[in-house]
């Protein structure tokens, strides 16, 4: 499955613009399915200094849980104002652990100070990709989607 890292050959604009979006806040929302099946939305850190889209969880949260039990989750880029036209970033697919090294490849990540209690470190392997903008000027918003099945595509659309 395709990770962040493939992603950057496949569609290096959306990773261009979704890097820009994730390095500017450190922040982004990480949805995961309760063992009832609900969503769960949960802030992470995420991490690209490895090239690579890391993110930690706790491994005694409600998130981690989320993810041991089911891997399905969604990542979504933050936005600061919802007036500013501001890209967002949509990944979607299946979290999976990564390995000692590559858990320390990021040398300003949260975990490294808490490796005593082994905190789940992860990547998504990716089933979808989205990137939306938006053209406040032209009141237009283009959609640029990817998926392992087809090429990146774009559609754009009246906004509001």
């Amino acid at each position: 499955m395709p990770t962040w890292q493939t992603l950057r050959s496949l569609a290096p604009d959306l990773v261009t613009v979704g890097e820009e979006r994730l390095r500017q806040f450190r922040l982004a929302m990480l949805g995961t399915l309760r063992a009832d099946g609900s969503p769960r939305i949960s802030p992470v850190e995420p991490y690209l200094g490895s090239g690579e889209l890391l993110f930690g969880v706790i491994r005694g949260s409600a998130k981690a849980h989320d993810l041991l039990r089911d891997p399905r989750c969604t990542l979504h880029s933050i936005i600061d104002d919802p007036d500013a036209g501001q890209p967002e970033l949509t990944l979607r697919g299946r979290f999976t652990e990564v390995d000692a090294a590559t858990r320390r490849a990021d040398p300003d990540a949260w975990w490294l100070s808490f490796e005593e209690t082994a905190p789940l470190v992860g990547t998504i392997e990716l089933e979808a990709a989205s990137l939306v903008r938006f053209d406040l000027e032209r009141g237009e918003l283009s959609v640029l989607s990817w998926t392992p099945a087809g090429a990146v595509t774009e559609q754009r659309k009246p906004y509001p």
